[in-house]
């Protein structure tokens, strides 16, 4: 994608066996380096929304991981801090 930045939160990275085509096994080798990714991780989260997704692609310049605990994102939208959050990208 030819975009300016990327909001993520809590995104897997490495993808399951089902996926048949190996480059999309790892996402981190199809990101470009133009694009500002700004990906929000839980650190308390397991599974395929684990931290390690997040720190497999923060090895990249041009991505931003921030840690949290607990994200909820209802709570996120719902208190204001998705728009502050898009605000400080934007700007």
């Amino acid at each position: 994608m030819n975009v300016d930045f990327v909001l993520a939160f809590i995104p897997p990275t490495i993808l399951h066996e089902e996926n048949k085509d190996p480059r999309y096994k790892n996402l981190k080798t199809i990101l470009n380096e133009n694009t500002k990714y700004h990906v929000y991780g839980d650190t308390t989260a397991q599974g395929i929304h684990c931290i390690s997704h997040c720190e497999n692609i923060n090895v990249l310049p041009n991505v931003n991981v921030i840690k949290k605990e607990h994200i909820d994102l209802k709570q996120i939208r719902d208190s204001g801090e998705l728009k502050e959050i898009l605000f400080s990208i934007l700007n």
